[in-house]
């Protein structure tokens, strides 16, 4: 009947900004809280670490997808 916002943001624009996801299609936590989030189209792997709201990019180049070592298809 309820829920808490515990990464990225609720307004559903499909933009690539640091706490906007667009398409998500997987999400892990690891032991130290961090959440790993596979954002599809944004081509990206997003870290959230515990209270940020914004993410950082670990792997892939926001809106940019390849065959490069940067970058996801």
């Amino acid at each position: 009947s309820s829920w808490t916002l515990v990464a990225g943001n609720s307004g559903g624009q499909s933009v690539n900004t640091s706490l906007t996801l667009n398409s998500p299609k997987d999400v892990k936590m690891d032991l130290m809280g961090n959440i790993y989030v596979a954002d599809e189209r944004n081509e990206r792997i997003q870290l959230f670490r515990p209270g940020d709201i914004n993410g950082t990019t670990i792997a892939g180049i926001s809106g940019s997808s390849g065959n490069s070592s940067m970058e996801f298809n």
